[in-house]
């Protein structure tokens, strides 16, 4: 009995290639916010005085090149949740943004895509009125 290598080979890298683009469905849904990081305010003002420093925190939502798949206002909205997320894993319920743009995603400079949101900011904590 003859085994095509070349064959089996072929049916192995469809089978991968098939797997990727089925399960790559699931990094196309924006980034979840959790529940305690809906209580975490954004603006671009200031925080009042009796508010603490915690940390500077950035977010770009992008993996790859599986932005070229997402549309845009699944990225803005997957940034602000790594955003919201991100203060309240370092107990700030407060985010001053202090930059926001869209990056280019491109292949070896060449081939662009898409634009990804990227947000600078600041957490604070602030006392709970």
């Amino acid at each position: 009995m003859r085994y095509n290598i070349g064959n089996g080979l072929l049916k192995g890298t469809m089978i991968i290639i098939l797997t990727l683009v089925f399960s790559g469905c699931a990094f196309l849904s924006p980034v979840a916010l959790k529940k305690e990081a809906n209580t975490v305010e954004i603006s671009k003002n200031k925080p009042a005085k009796s508010c603490q420093y915690v940390a500077p925190i950035e977010a770009t939502d992008s993996w790859l090149f599986v932005d070229m798949f997402t549309a845009n206002d699944n990225l803005v909205q997957s940034a602000y949740s790594l955003i919201r997320n991100r203060a309240k894993s370092l107990n700030a319920n407060y985010v001053q943004v202090l930059h926001y743009e869209y990056l280019q995603s491109s292949l070896f400079g060449v081939f662009e895509f898409t634009r990804m949101p990227a947000i600078s900011a600041i957490a604070y904590h602030c006392p709970v009125k």
